[in-house]
């Protein structure tokens, strides 16, 4: 059986919900639906579909009918139509930028352990579901993951090559387009041969045992099978691991839609956005791939606290394969829930992982979880922050008035009992916004970055801060863990031309040719390229 991204679960997925889900690359031992022993995962998920272009009606009634399912083949078919009624999600995995000249894929370089820069070659775009662009509505087209070699440098499985996949997330509802983020990720992969391997597709109508008609998206790949990140026929890119001291970075023209906050899984991050047009920008992205921890344990529910129970009780769960009857609980690293489900089964997990994986990845954060103007800023790329936390926030960095706070949680031990699990925090916020929110002029900045146990106690930790480039970048590294917070706490020197009491801020409106542009700050300044308007 292969396997498939059912219409619930999609709609969950792109809307951005975080949910138990089902478990397809890792099967721990299950247990019988009527056992008083429940099993439960916590490990990296993607925000969406991580492999596929993906259109979704929203309008299609449940449960689905033959004549209007959930998953369209077309922007004009299948209820997916573009007038005016037509209410569809949408995630576009981004083409090679081959005689493109927005919304692509430009580059991916790695650079190795000694330093040398090695730019990857596009070796192909994979087979599989796509649909063109529809520039009058600000659509992207939906493409498929592209295959990467980098000669030189082998991954843990020693192949010289990575799949690339950058998605933007869209909605069109009442006529009009709105972005809902973005996504980026490469992955190393080795060849795996199969002849039950096939590109991705839409099926419909497919009637369940109930006799219903369901429509689902079939991503070419098995249960049983590794993870695949990308398929064609007779063939899975199979994940692996990166190589110790690989480094990446990828170049992508995005639009300017895509706003807001970026998370993930990289170390010493380094990002810039340079505007093409008034419609798009150059996202560079670079930074080292991290190895993240998972969890698996398992529990007596019996013996487990009233709220515990309260929450796994009456919420359907996986089962893990239409024949099996064994049943756990699957959790996205960047649930919030994961913050108190990780310390509440340590003990079970015997405060050890249950295996470890490399990533390198980043996705919008859909919304904030701050209402300070500074840090919901919609208009541009705001910050990135990123972990190799077995569990952390998966909103921006919280800001209670003095200063920038983030939860993380994990197991003290790796897979082997005995070596400590070292954290990593980096953030990378945009330098006005920090002194936006401390209405800072554009003196230095100094800050403390702190990282606080459960208790209240400091931990160890090494830190670092510098501003460079109009970003300003703070950094904890090799802290321990359970559920510690990072706290992050900036200040300046109060001289005669910069006080440290609140400044009133400024906006100057900016232009190029045509192009123009709004800056807001203490002491605001145009983008290279840009003029003051007069």
């Amino acid at each position: 059986m292969k396997r498939f991204i059912s219409a619930i679960a999609a709609l969950a997925l792109i809307a951005g919900w975080a949910t138990a889900a089902r478990a397809d690359g890792f099967t721990p031992t299950g247990y019988a639906p009527s056992s008083d022993t429940q099993a439960f995962v916590v490990q990296d998920m993607p925000d969406g579909p991580d492999s596929t272009s993906m259109l979704l009606n929203r309008n299609a009634p449940q449960p689905e009918t033959e004549a209007l399912p959930r998953f369209c083949r077309s922007l004009t078919t299948n209820g997916c139509s573009l007038d005016s009624t037509a209410h569809i999600s949408g995630t576009s995995l981004l083409p090679y930028c081959a005689g493109q000249l927005e919304s692509c894929v430009q580059s991916l370089t790695l650079t190795k352990p000694d330093g040398k820069v090695v730019e990857a070659t596009m070796v192909k775009q994979f087979p599989g579901f796509s649909f063109p662009a529809v520039p009058q509505l600000n659509i992207p087209a939906g493409s498929t993951p592209s295959l990467w070699r980098a000669e030189g440098v082998l991954n843990s499985a020693g192949t010289d090559e990575y799949v690339v996949t950058v998605g933007e997330n869209w909605r069109l509802e009442n006529g009009t387009v709105r972005y809902e983020g973005m996504n980026a990720r490469v992955t190393p992969v080795k060849s795996v041969q199969g002849p039950r391997y096939r590109p991705t597709e839409v099926n419909y109508p497919i009637q369940d045992a109930t006799g219903q008609f369901q429509s689902n998206f079939d991503n070419g790949a098995q249960p049983n099978d590794p993870d695949c990140a990308a398929t064609d026929y007779g063939y899975c890119a199979a994940k692996v691991d990166f190589a110790s001291g690989v480094r990446a970075e990828i170049t992508a023209r995005v639009s300017n839609k895509v706003t807001g906050w970026l998370h993930g899984r990289i170390f010493k991050p380094d990002i810039s956005v340079t505007p093409i047009d008034s419609n798009f920008n150059v996202l560079r992205v670079a930074g080292d791939p991290v190895t993240v921890p998972s969890l698996y344990a398992t529990v007596k529910m019996s013996e487990m606290p009233d709220s515990f129970r309260t929450t796994y009780t009456g919420i359907q769960v996986d089962t893990g394969g239409n024949n099996s009857k064994s049943q756990w609980w699957m959790h996205s690293s960047s649930d919030n829930r994961t913050l108190d489900l990780v310390p509440l089964l340590s003990k079970a997990a015997k405060d050890t992982a249950s295996e470890t994986k490399t990533y390198w990845a980043i996705k919008s954060i859909v919304s904030t979880s701050t209402n300070d103007r500074c840090l919901s800023d919609t208009s541009r790329l705001v910050g990135l922050v990123t972990t190799n936390a077995m569990a952390y926030s998966g909103s921006a960095p919280s800001w209670d008035g003095t200063s920038l706070n983030y939860q993380v949680a994990g197991l003290h031990y790796m897979p082997d009992g005995k070596t400590l699990v070292e954290g990593t925090y980096d953030l990378a916020i945009r330098s006005d916004v920090a002194r936006c929110l401390y209405g800072f002029s554009n003196a230095p900045i100094s800050a403390t970055v702190s990282v606080i146990d459960a208790s209240g106690e400091t931990k160890s930790a090494v830190t670092t801060v510098n501003e460079v480039d109009g970003w300003l970048k703070l950094a904890a590294y090799g802290f321990t863990f359970s559920s510690p917070s990072i706290k992050v706490q900036l200040s300046q020197k109060a001289t005669a031309a910069s006080p440290s009491v609140p400044t009133a801020q400024k906006t100057i409106t900016c232009i190029k040719g045509k192009l123009t542009k709004k800056v807001t700050g203490v002491a605001p300044k145009c983008p290279t390229g840009f003029k003051k308007k007069a």
